[in-house]
């Protein structure tokens, strides 16, 4: 028996599934209102012919006083990426839990989880804890591959962990790249409804579900950044924020586009010229990438056009002095928060709290990346309408 054959099958036999199985955070935390929230969490078999598993964490409503019923819901949340883990919304974004620092976690006072069940998932596999041990494991587009693992997480979640939840309405919410995920999984669970079960609706945020106009909006986006890096920065208000999101959206009015077009401003150079991170002398490029990127996806020109959308960014980051084009308020990348994940979450006692195997190392692997490159660029857009056609909630 050859030696690859046994550090295969042992292999296999630690990446089994852990179903349901609670989480005692008193191993991990010493706060006190830490130690009383109550989950779930594990690996879910997502496809054994290549050994591929799905890492989950679930809360029940945390808020002590609530008695959740039927209709309380369950919000399944979906990271971006391709390649976020869950571990961000829950750590720093949405979830009950706040990791401060590199070993410390505390409550999290304002979080969706106070009143709602949540489920937080390493999606695609490859991505966080989640894993798969073939090449042909990994997801190579949103529609098929990466609907397919997340159906397959979902139906047996519910037939196997919590057959109880099965009556609440499920949400299924995200931000950045879940633009993609979500539509299409929601698309797929309303043609092919998982039985006993209740699809609520779905919401996005920040959504990358029309890229092809998207594109065009980052020399926009980035047009707040000069405003911000003059002298009015360290004053800039909520309202100065809205006020911004609002010329947004009334010049996407004017757009023959319908939705996910409040970045469709790029073409409005006067408005570009007064608000932009960039100088006029760089606006025309950073025009010209835009449209070559909505260019080169409307001919089905996924990898080409989704460099082009990378070369915007670059464009516009380099320009600004390195301003977060996601947070025209800071030039922090948030990389520490990475740091941070990678620093806790590859802790043996973490590991073993969440029912991870000791062999499995916290970590999004590149192959995530490069296997959905072709994938950025395509739009989503046409699974909403099916929803909104049936009455089912959207949020974008």
């Amino acid at each position: 028996m050859s030696s690859v054959f046994i550090r295969t099958f042992l292999a296999s036999l630690t990446l089994l599934s852990v179903l349901g199985l609670p989480v005692d955070l008193s191993k991990i935390s010493n706060d006190t209102d830490v130690r009383k929230i109550e989950s779930d969490a594990g690996m879910v078999t997502i496809d054994p012919k290549y050994n591929s598993s799905m890492f989950y964490w679930y809360f029940p409503p945390v808020n002590a006083s609530l008695e959740p019923n039927d209709d309380t819901p369950l919000i399944m949340w979906i990271q971006g990426g391709p390649g976020a883990s869950g571990f961000i919304g829950n750590f720093f974004e949405v979830g009950p839990l706040n990791l401060v620092d590199n070993t410390t976690l505390v409550r999290r006072n304002i979080t969706w989880a106070n009143n709602y069940h949540m489920i937080f998932v390493d999606s695609p596999v490859g991505t966080g804890y989640s894993y798969t041990a073939s090449d042909y494991g990994y997801a190579n587009d949103t529609e098929v591959d990466v609907t397919k693992q997340l159906y397959t997480f979902l139906t047996k979640f519910y037939d196997d962990i919590k057959p109880e939840l099965k009556s609440n309405p499920l949400f299924l919410v995200g931000e950045s790249y879940a633009g993609h995920y979500i539509p299409a999984l929601g698309k797929y669970l309303f043609e092919h409804p998982i039985k006993g079960t209740r699809f609520g609706g779905v919401a996005i945020g920040d959504g990358l579900t029309f890229p092809a106009d998207a594109v065009k909006g980052w020399s926009v986006r980035g047009c707040c950044g000069q405003l911000l890096l003059s002298s009015m920065r360290p004053s800039l208000s909520v309202f100065m924020i809205n006020m911004m999101i609002v010329i947004y959206l009334l010049l996407a009015a004017h757009s023959h586009f319908d939705i996910f077009l409040a970045f469709q401003v790029a073409a409005k150079p006067d408005v570009a010229y007064y608000f932009g991170l960039i100088g006029p002398d760089r606006l025309a490029e950073a025009r010209r990438l835009g449209e070559e990127g909505k260019r080169l996806a409307l001919q089905g020109k996924w990898v080409e056009a989704s460099q082009a959308r990378d070369k915007l960014e670059s464009l516009m980051t380099d320009q600004s002095g390195g301003v977060n084009l996601y947070d025209v308020r800071t030039t922090d990348d948030y990389s520490w928060q990475d740091d941070r994940l990678q620093y806790f979450l590859n802790l043996p006692q973490v590991k073993e709290t969440l029912h991870v195997p000791s062999s499995r190392s916290y970590g999004t692997v590149d192959a995530v990346g490069e296997h959905m490159s072709a994938d950025i660029m395509k739009p989503m857009v046409h699974c909403l309408p099916p929803l909104l056609n049936a009455n089912i909630t959207v949020m974008l």
